[in-house]
């Protein structure tokens, strides 16, 4: 993990053989996803957009 000076974030960097970290997302509706567990294949694509502001 390392902060970022300009932002006051903290970033995980997963590398290749990483396990995904546990987290839970909202959704627009108010319902939540939780990563990995909801995925029920062996692998998936996750994007996430910003979205305009």
């Amino acid at each position: 993990m390392s902060d970022s000076k300009s932002t006051g974030t903290q970033q995980n960097i997963l590398m290749p053989g990483d396990k995904f970290p546990e987290i839970e997302i909202a959704l627009p509706r108010g319902e939540k996803l939780s990563l990995p567990r909801d995925i029920d294949d062996s692998w998936a694509y996750v994007m996430f957009y910003r979205g305009g502001w």
